[in-house]
């Protein structure tokens, strides 16, 4: 029995992913300015939220988008592994990866264009409407048709929405009086755009040397590390130079520090076998769900230590809890299964890199991100998805938070996309909003009708996915 289960899907890792999206969802819209600092991310503090990079810490906010990408590159192995037995195998897993890269990036284009406060900064009825008519346009482009549908059928639908959504662009007019703009992109999308495509590319180029990637991971930092030194090297040269700098940037490719170690966490998730679960005696069990919830515990106390500046603290605590799991895991009788044992060992090994170099570039940021940013979020990711394949994979903990995370997980684009575009704009259009602003209107009622928000959506895509509704991505 494999790690996967039904529909060759790996649950924990698409938990691991529903996690780092509704964590999204849910900090983008808790109240501003009255919520405790590690409510946001630690460069933009309340109340005012201005950007200071000189703040160092780390709270949960800074760890969605990370994990995220982690998810992101341990779900380009199993993705892309079929192309193996492929004829002209590189030539289709380029055309596949260009295609998804052209489909996110005009993505991240085109819902930038048609959020509700991009397209003025204080909604109306227009603003609301125009928003619904855009999801309904890239649903048509985007969501997953049935395979019943005859090709034609299939191709006459993607045309209505593809000349829908271009209509749409072509008409409206924004704020500053302008039309589509390059400039107007929904970054995160973009990074993703890009992380798929060189992801997948050096994957497959480094499919059986997969250690080679960390010689690439070495490169990038180097060069990183030449610009900053010297902005006169050929290095500073080279980084500098960019004739479509609105559609990528060289510093996008230091976020494949986190998604290249994710890449050898998938490679370790395909194929390898599982213990059956009603099989395994009461003591694996236990040490097992201990193990779990210790790695879980780990990431909250790096989170809470580097956040408060702990830093020495925070050192020992990990190195100490580190050991420890590493001394249960012979407790446990799965002596022929080394998946947990390489999620642990590496997990904590890029969690401690990324400590013993904190101090480096002023202490851990988001932004700018620091090396020790990205080492630590990599380290803190694969332990996070160490506890998960041990409650999903082992124990058979598939049911209430842990399903709701894997559905939405399965579903990501329509998670991204539906509150801004769909929920609020009903919620506005009903009047039912600005009654619920009424009731909730203290920091307190306010997180509570931020977690609802975001309960309600998480329901939502669980019960789309369950009916087919999936955005491709």
């Amino acid at each position: 029995m494999k790690v996967t289960s039904t529909k060759s899907r790996v649950l924990a890792l698409d938990a691991l992913r529903g996690w780092a999206i509704l964590g999204m969802v849910l900090s983008g819209v808790v109240p501003m300015g009255v919520l405790p600092t590690w409510m946001y991310h630690a460069q933009l503090p309340p109340p005012k939220h201005a950007f200071n990079p000189a703040i160092a810490g780390l709270t949960w906010v800074d760890l969605v988008f990370p994990f995220f990408l982690f998810a992101l590159g341990a779900a380009l192995p199993l993705a892309l592994n079929r192309f193996r037995q492929t004829e002209k195998a590189t030539k289709a897993l380029l055309l596949r990866l260009g295609q998804r890269f052209g489909v996110l990036a005009f993505f991240a284009f085109a819902l930038q264009h048609l959020r509700p406060y991009a397209l003025d900064p204080s909604p109306d009825a227009w603003a609301w409407v125009t928003a619904l008519i855009g999801f309904v346009f890239l649903a048509w482009i985007l969501v997953r048709l049935p395979t019943t549908w005859l090709l034609s059928e299939q191709r006459f639908f993607r045309v209505l929405g593809w000349v829908g959504i271009l209509a749409l662009l072509a008409s409206l007019t924004y704020p500053n009086g302008m039309g589509f703009s390059t400039q107007r992109r929904d970054i995160i999308l973009l990074f993703l755009a890009h992380m798929a495509f060189w992801g997948g590319f050096i994957w497959w180029f480094t499919r059986d040397y997969p250690f080679f990637r960390l010689g690439i991971m070495a490169a990038i930092v180097a060069l990183r590390l030449s610009v900053s030194y010297d902005d006169g090297s050929w290095a500073a040269v080279f980084w500098a130079w960019n004739p479509v700098k609105w559609l990528f940037e060289w510093e996008f490719l230091r976020y494949l520090l986190i998604v290249l170690p994710g890449t050898m966490a998938g490679d370790w998730l395909m194929g390898h076998q599982k213990p059956v679960v009603s099989a395994l005696a009461s003591k694996d069990r236990f040490w097992l769900n201990a193990m779990a919830w210790m790695a879980l515990g780990l990431v909250c106390v790096v989170c809470i230590g580097l956040q408060a500046r702990q830093s020495g603290q925070t050192v020992m605590f990990a190195a100490v809890l580190l050991v420890l799991l590493m001394s249960m895991m012979h407790h446990a009788t799965l002596v022929n299964w080394d998946l947990l044992p390489r999620l642990l060992q590496w997990g904590g090994f890029w969690l401690m890199l990324g400590l013993f170099v904190e101090a480096f570039e002023g202490g851990i940021k988001k932004d700018e991100p620091t090396y020790s940013y990205f080492f630590v979020t990599t380290g803190l990711a694969m332990l996070l998805l160490f506890s998960l394949v041990i409650w999903m994979d082992l124990l058979g903990k598939q049911g209430g938070i842990l399903g709701l995370l894997t559905e939405n997980g399965q579903n990501p684009m329509l998670a991204y996309i539906l509150m801004g575009n769909v929920i609020f704009p009903l919620l506005h259009l009903s009047g039912f909003q600005k009654w619920i602003h009424a009731l909730t209107d203290s920091p307190f009622l306010g997180l509570g009708r931020s977690v609802l928000y975001t309960l309600f959506l998480a329901f939502l895509v669980k019960f789309a996915t369950r009916k087919g509704f999936v955005f491709r991505s």
